[in-house]
């Protein structure tokens, strides 16, 4: 059986080994976890989702002298839409690596033509992300 404790809302495990008059108890018991606050574990059968896209999340419930853990489903918050400045930098970077952009830039003055290309394809990124998200 699986022990554990309740801290601030978290399931703490029990420890594998305690340190108790001066002696390491391996595998430690009841015997021994329960003084420390460690409880029996029961889990309640992990239900079915029912809205697709939820998830689930464990619930904690400290009954006393177990703590019984069952599921809630939720919905989850939707991943923010990256920024105007991450998609542009997300698209450079399918052509040139930060360290490409490095080289480019410090020789410009001796490979214009390098450089003016890649230029170019900056502002076409920048364009077509300002056309994805309408600002434009």
């Amino acid at each position: 059986m699986q022990y554990a404790k309740l801290e601030n809302g978290y399931l703490i495990p029990a420890p594998g080994e305690v340190r108790q008059g001066g002696m390491v108890i391996m595998n430690p018991g009841p015997e021994i976890l329960g003084p420390l606050g460690y409880k029996p574990v029961e889990y309640a059968e992990r239900p079915e989702i029912t809205t697709p896209g939820n998830e689930l999340r464990e619930a904690y419930t400290d009954n006393g002298d177990r703590i019984t853990v069952t599921w809630v489903e939720y919905t989850p918050e939707p991943a923010p839409e990256p920024s105007y400045e991450e998609q542009v930098v997300a698209l450079i970077r399918e052509c040139y690596s930060f360290d490409d952009e490095l080289a480019i830039l410090r020789q410009q003055n001796r490979k214009p033509e390098e450089f003016a290309a890649y230029d170019d394809y900056c502002e076409a990124c920048k364009a077509q992300v300002k056309q994805k998200l309408g600002m434009v």
